[in-house]
């Protein structure tokens, strides 16, 4: 699953990638 910035959803680091 991916969130709407792109980034995996799984992942809590990628999560805040703003």
């Amino acid at each position: 699953d991916r969130d709407n910035d792109g980034w995996l959803t799984t992942d809590p680091r990628k999560q805040c990638s703003r």
